[in-house]
């Protein structure tokens, strides 16, 4: 989300992915979007949180 070449792409994937009851997980399945592994994801969740910000102000 950070990449501004690859922004719409990947908020259009966040909006979409199937996370395990709505939180961050470590790993995806690249073909269902599932929650493999590392379901929420302390540090990831920051990640995502502060990308998000950045991109809404």
């Amino acid at each position: 989300m950070l990449n501004p070449l690859k922004r719409e792409e990947a908020l259009f994937w966040l909006k979409n992915a199937n996370m395990d009851y709505g939180l961050l997980a470590e790993s995806f399945d690249k073909d269902t979007g599932k929650a493999k592994t590392g379901v929420g994801f302390a540090t990831g969740a920051g990640y995502l949180a502060m990308a998000l910000y950045k991109n809404t102000f």
